[in-house]
């Protein structure tokens, strides 16, 4: 319910879905056992909207070629 109060209130947009699901992600880095590999999911999880469009980006135009 939370989850979707946050949408709503952010409007449906890209970055609204990623920030309000961001904690989500970085709690559920906390069921991994490994610590280092913890540390690199939370890393990822707590990555700025900007850079994680960024990187998709970049992603998605290394694998057109």
């Amino acid at each position: 319910m939370a989850l979707l109060a946050g949408v709503t209130a952010q409007g449906c947009s890209s970055r609204g879905m990623y920030e309000s699901t961001q904690q989500r992600r970085v709690d559920d880095c906390s069921r991994i056992i490994n610590t280092s590999e913890r540390a690199q999911c939370e890393e990822r999880a707590r990555m700025p909207y900007d850079q994680y469009k960024r990187e998709t980006l970049d992603e998605a135009t290394r694998g057109a070629d």
